[in-house]
């Protein structure tokens, strides 16, 4: 058997495309293997490779600009990615439909990013991160997207206050399609559904009467809905809100009001002094017995 021959005239220069594939397949030969390293009887057995193996193999294919290898080492990646955690989902769908921009096939782009928003409804990316194409793309996708996102919903404490005191409950309900309505869900002995009302579509309010303020509390829940039917809760049945009600304050009788017992003294020391100086007077022999000069002058007009 005749070994072939390498002559000057059969050699050829390796090219810049050559160093590329060559360093690429160098690197993705030297990732992380599952298995490799493992002591024990399983030692030195290739295993399969997990999604965080494959996406580690796939960003080596990236940067060598080989789309192909990391297409494939992708796609392997997402056919492990059974129980992975969701960081690890939402960098494999990223990186799926990183190379499907570059590559041109915009509609297997717009199926990765379409999952990726179902898991991540508030995934984004600056201008340094992805060029002014594929941020585009991204917010088709986005906009297409069903609106699964409930409103922002914010209570504002109440204060603590006594039984028989009116109160009023606040909260801030906002939504990008709009919030249809707020309801608050009242609990204990006055168990009833009360509607909030708005003068701007974000702030909502409603007073409970006083029937509804009794010791020791006022519990209650909160559901806002919002234009496409998404609905955000503040407490629940289970764990409600709650205004604390401390007992009304206790109506004391007349008798035991200070003032009233002030009253009777100063009376009662006015008296004693004007029945002193009358039986000196009476004693004294001075003027009528049993008689006291008063004289009244009225000023002239």
């Amino acid at each position: 058997m005749r070994g072939s021959r390498v002559t000057e005239g059969n050699r050829r220069p390796l090219t810049r495309r050559g160093v590329t594939a060559l360093v690429t397949s160098l690197a993705v030969a030297l990732a992380p293997v599952a298995g490799v390293g493992q002591t024990g009887p399983d030692a030195g057995v290739a295993l399969p490779l997990d999604a965080k193996a494959r996406l580690g193999r796939a960003r080596v294919c990236i940067a060598a600009v080989d789309y192909a290898c990391a297409a494939a080492e992708l796609a392997e990646a997402r056919d492990s990615l059974g129980g992975a955690s969701p960081a690890l989902r939402a960098a494999v769908l990223r990186a799926s439909a990183e190379v499907a921009l570059a590559t041109g096939q915009a509609q297997v782009a717009e199926s990765f990013l379409k999952d990726l928003l179902a898991d991540d409804p508030d995934f984004s990316v600056t201008g340094d991160e992805w060029q002014p194409a594929w941020r585009e793309a991204l917010e088709r996708v986005r906009a297409a997207m069903p609106d699964r996102k409930p409103p922002h919903l914010e209570v504002e404490p109440a204060p603590a206050c006594r039984a028989g005191e009116a109160v009023t409950i606040r909260v801030t309900a906002e939504d990008p399609s709009g919030v249809s309505g707020v309801r608050l869900h009242l609990g204990g002995r006055a168990a009833r559904d009360v509607v909030l009302v708005t003068a701007d579509g974000t702030r909502w309010s409603v007073l409970l009467p006083a029937e509804d303020v009794v010791p020791p509390g006022v519990t209650f829940w909160i559901e806002a809905t919002d234009g496409k039917g998404n609905v955000a809760r503040a407490g629940s049945f289970e764990e409600p809100l709650r205004v604390t009600v401390q007992p009304a304050a206790e109506s004391r009788p007349l008798v035991k009001q200070w003032w009233l017992w002030t009253v009777v003294g100063v009376v009662a020391a006015g008296l004693g002094t004007g029945i002193y100086f009358l039986a000196r007077h009476e004693s004294g022999g001075g003027g009528d017995r049993g008689s006291v000069p008063v004289e009244v002058r009225w000023p002239y007009r």
